[in-house]
């Protein structure tokens, strides 16, 4: 379950406001992005029915 891409930026007339994630990591889902870089981690996200802002969730690596 990924949040969908549009959820990331906002119009308000004028104004363009971006929205930044705080994504919580497993210790294991960091060393994977240190090593294999976070393109191959998002792609396991996107392959996951998860989503990456639920606190509760298991390691995807």
């Amino acid at each position: 379950m990924g949040e969908d891409e549009e959820f990331g930026s906002l119009h308000l007339g004028p104004q363009h406001i971006e929205l930044c994630w705080l994504v919580p990591l497993h210790e294991a889902e960091s060393a994977f992005i240190q090593k294999e870089g976070f393109d191959a981690f998002s792609e396991l996200l996107e392959a996951s029915d998860v989503s990456p802002a639920d606190v509760h969730r298991s390691s995807l690596v």
